[in-house]
């Protein structure tokens, strides 16, 4: 089994962080009985959920699953015939819980895009009496749930975004650990790796696509799995201040959480060097201000680019504008961009005359090297900022309806 992981770096400048990690892993084994000819990827509905476990604030990937102590995530995950019990001040039968399938609603089921809807409740726990004797903050669980992922070729990149989730992993199924972090005798490479989820539904917020929507939607990881059979696990807890009180529901009691599963794959086989970098201008991923009285609000603006290759790494060398004229575009320095990885490319304009009223949009050429040799433009991207304009204030009179709400950019020394 080989496996690499990169770590998209923060950049706070012009908009709000974006992060990306790459994991890869390479199994043959593959169970095609139940999986489409078709199908890039099959993602199963039917979850193995172990829950509810006492939880604290939204902090939740830095604490550990209760039951791990006594189980591996292999035995808390695998459904017997007579499923094993265990120790929960919330378990509805004698302070325990055992395994229990949830079945999830698809709402997406293409070929190479998956979306699911996962809602988990435990009504037979006497919700009311914990929280009269503890206050609304003891409502708050924690889960992990557990399905079938498959993945019909090599080569394939995988866009993972998990809404209202602490964290998920992908781990391939013949060789799933013994333990939450490492087989006995064996060293660190054999780790679960964790990665963060959607807790706050960014992605949602920030739906919309670009004009041409990407082969992978937006995401905030991008993973590199070869064919084979893997295990998909999600952790979760119902957090009061995420998913609501539930006595806002028609006066229930019992806290339900609904997390969201969004998986498309992208095969990268066939895919050109130009295709591996994406750029990215949709609101999640840049930051563009108005144009106030023909003159762009500010420093200059950002937009994102991907990098969905599984190896290598590219340089952004240089940008320019291909029109109009009186604007020139620059990077204040190269940025590397690692395999799996989103970043966020500031752009500084210098604007010596304002722009035509009617323009809806800004051409960029950016060019882009390989870290192998970052001086030769091996790639050429076109992004096209969309500009919104607005009056001048200086011409505005108080009859003038939002002529002094602006979006501005500046320059971030970090």
């Amino acid at each position: 089994m080989r496996r690499h992981f990169k770590l998209g770096c923060f950049l706070a400048l012009l908009i709000s962080p974006t992060t990306s990690t790459q994991q890869v892993f390479d199994t043959r084994t593959m169970s095609s009985q139940n999986h489409l000819e078709s199908a890039a990827i099959t993602l199963h509905k039917s979850w193995q959920v172990l829950g509810p476990f006492p939880a604290g604030m939204r902090e939740l990937p830095f604490g550990g699953f209760p039951p791990t102590v006594v189980a591996s995530y292999e035995e808390l995950l695998s459904p017997t015939s007579d499923p094993t019990r265990y120790f929960s001040a919330y378990g509805p039968s004698n302070a325990t819980t055992a395994l229990q399938t949830f079945e999830a609603q698809v709402q997406t089921n293409d070929d190479n895009h998956i979306k699911q809807s996962l809602t988990v409740e435990y009504p037979n726990v006497d919700w009311p009496w914990v929280r009269k004797s503890a206050g609304w903050s003891s409502l708050q669980w924690q889960m992990i749930a557990a399905t079938d992922l498959e993945v019909a070729n090599n080569s394939t990149a995988l866009a993972i975004t998990m809404d209202k989730t602490a964290e998920f992993a992908v781990v391939p199924r013949s060789s799933f650990p013994g333990n939450a972090t490492m087989q006995d005798g064996q060293s660190g490479k054999d780790a679960i790796e964790w990665h963060t989820g959607d807790w706050y539904s960014y992605i949602a917020a920030f739906s919309k696509e670009d004009t041409i929507a990407p082969e992978l939607p937006i995401s905030q990881h991008v993973i590199h799995l070869d064919q084979g059979s893997y295990k998909l696990l999600v952790r979760s807890q119902y957090e009061i201040r995420i998913f609501g009180d539930p006595r806002n529901n028609g006066g229930a009691e019992s806290p339900k959480m609904t997390v969201g599963i969004d998986v498309a794959a992208r095969s990268l086989q066939d895919v050109g060097q130009q295709d591996l970098i994406e750029a990215h201008t949709d609101p999640h991923h840049s930051n563009v201000p108005h144009v106030v009285g023909g003159w762009v609000a500010g420093w200059g603006l950002s937009f994102a680019l991907r990098n969905i290759d599984p190896a290598k790494t590219y340089i952004a060398r240089s940008v320019d504008v291909v029109e109009p004229a009186s604007m020139k575009a620059k990077l204040r320095e190269k940025w590397r961009i690692a395999p799996g990885q989103t970043i966020t490319i500031p752009v500084q304009l210098n604007q010596t005359s304002s722009l035509d009223p009617t323009s809806t949009s800004l051409d960029l050429t950016v060019r882009i090297g390989t870290a192998s040799d970052p001086d030769k433009a091996v790639i050429t991207k076109i992004v096209r900022i969309p500009l919104i304009h607005k009056p001048a204030f200086w011409d505005a009179s108080r009859d003038d309806q939002d002529h002094n709400a602006y979006t501005y950019s500046y320059l971030a020394d970090d």
